[in-house]
């Protein structure tokens, strides 16, 4: 699997290429909730997460490696953490935002 390299230009569409992988690997669920690799009882489902992760991880540039892994905890390897910490850089969700867009 190959995901595009994530920019400060792309991240919707490298999204969406993450959701399109983890929706052929049946792991949606993993990255739409807040989950604990380490905790997903079926093998195959957390080998998935793990090579989705790893995909994630390759796909980036340093800076947006170090933003997107925090303290770089195993935690915030899962791709969920990934996508929400990249989420809160790269679309901050605030009122001023969206009024100016207006």
């Amino acid at each position: 699997m190959q995901l595009p390299r994530l920019d400060d230009g792309n991240f919707e569409f490298w999204l969406q290429s993450v959701r399109l992988i983890a929706k052929a690997m049946q792991i949606t669920k993993y990255i739409d909730n807040k989950t604990d690799i380490g905790s997903i009882g079926n093998e195959g489902d957390r080998r998935s997460c793990f090579l989705l992760a790893n995909a994630m991880l390759m796909s980036m540039s340093d800076k947006t490696r170090q933003i997107a892994s925090g303290a770089g905890k195993d935690k915030d390897l899962a791709p969920f953490e990934m996508i929400e910490q990249l989420g809160m850089h790269y679309m901050p969700a605030t009122k001023s935002n969206d009024i100016q867009l207006r």
